[in-house]
């Protein structure tokens, strides 16, 4: 049975599309982006863009009784490949030594600077 979820924490989704969905103890979390809930602004500067993108990923994933440890795969949306360096380096010190799968790539975006979306095992999950 597949279950759709918006989670109280971080941004709410910003069209007609629920925040995660579940099912099989997988979650699959829609693509966030560097907003920070309760504000229009996001960040200036693209190092911090990244931090608050996969903080409002975590806090999804918290929200529905996972959490980053669980991530078996990223995908990565950035709109400037000259980006992917700085982006590599917030990506190993938000997750240290949790190395989950990833594609990145580069594309074109509305007014923001990258996207990330990712499927984590759920709660009841048990991870290897």
């Amino acid at each position: 049975m597949v279950r759709l979820h918006s989670a109280d924490r971080g941004p709410a989704p910003v069209g007609p599309y629920s925040q995660a969905t579940s099912g099989g103890g997988l979650i699959f979390v829609s693509g966030q982006i560097p907003a920070v809930a309760g504000l229009e602004d996001q960040p200036d500067e693209f190092p911090e863009q990244v931090r608050q993108t996969l903080r409002n990923l975590s806090a999804a994933l918290d929200g529905l009784g996972s959490g980053i440890e669980k991530v078996l795969k990223v995908n990565a949306y950035l709109t400037d490949k000259s980006q992917l360096r700085p982006f590599n380096d917030v990506f190993a010190e938000f997750f240290g030594d949790i190395r989950p799968s990833r594609t990145t790539v580069c594309v074109e975006l509305w007014d923001i600077s990258l996207e990330i979306e990712c499927v984590a095992l759920g709660p009841t999950s048990k991870g290897q």
